[in-house]
Formats: structure tokens, sequence, C-alpha cells
């Protein structure tokens, strides 16, 4: 469902600080690494939240967020 989806991101926008210039940037590397960050449906929240701290630090424009 896209108002889930929606509200899921809006949720890692604000716990990860994602500045809206940011977002669709953020929206795309998640799309793109959609298979590492919920490689099972048994996925726990905190492993997901590992992986995306994993891809966001491989990304120039997003690593600042974790700094």
């Amino acid at each position: 469902s896209t108002r889930k989806e929606s509200s899921a991101a809006s949720d890692v926008y604000k716990r990860q600080g994602i500045q809206t210039e940011d977002r669709a940037r953020f929206n795309a590397l998640m799309h793109e690494n959609f298979a590492a960050i919920f490689p099972n449906q048994d996925v726990t929240a905190a492993e997901v939240m590992a992986s995306i701290t994993d891809v966001m630090k491989q990304d120039q424009a997003l690593s600042k967020y974790l700094a």
C-alpha cells in the first residue's frame, strides 16, 4: 500500500534527519537496494535500519546524515 510505504518513508526521514532536497535521492537508493535491505520476509526492523545505514554510508550525498 502506498500510504503505508509513505508513512514508513516519513518515519525514516525523521529518524535519519533527511532533508527535503535529499529525499528523492534517498527514495531512489532505497528502491535500488531493496533486495539488500529486505533480504527476506523475516527481517527485523533493526536489521532493516542497519541495512539502510549501510546503503547510506556508500552514498556521497546521504552519508552526511550518518556523521
